[in-house]
């Protein structure tokens, strides 16, 4: 839509975009600090975000589905890896186990 080509076309004009590798490179070294859930899920979101949008504008429009995929699976292994909070961790293994166990 006009709306949404507007909005990207501005972004791309003020915002500072990071390469693909630097963002990767944020989320591979991000992990939760002050037991800040909330927090560190918001900071995944966006640079996940930003990276869709960079991979998305190098790889073209059609690619967008593939390009936001494997990009979910680096978000939920950024969680998983940068989780310090024991308590989440037993409780996100606990609830796999569950799954599992359904499946």
């Amino acid at each position: 839509t006009c709306v949404a080509e507007l909005i990207i076309a501005l972004r791309r004009a003020y915002k500072p975009i990071k390469s693909s590798n630097t963002i990767l490179n944020e989320l591979t070294n991000l992990v939760q600090r002050n037991n800040n859930l909330s927090g560190f899920d918001t900071k995944i979101e966006s640079l996940i975000s930003e990276l869709n949008e960079v991979q998305i504008s190098e790889d073209g429009e059609s690619n967008r589905v593939s390009v936001v995929n494997a990009n979910n699976r680096i978000a939920f292994n950024t969680f998983m890896n940068g989780l310090q909070d024991q308590q989440v961790v037993s409780t996100i293994d606990n609830l796999k186990y569950s799954i599992h166990k359904c499946s």
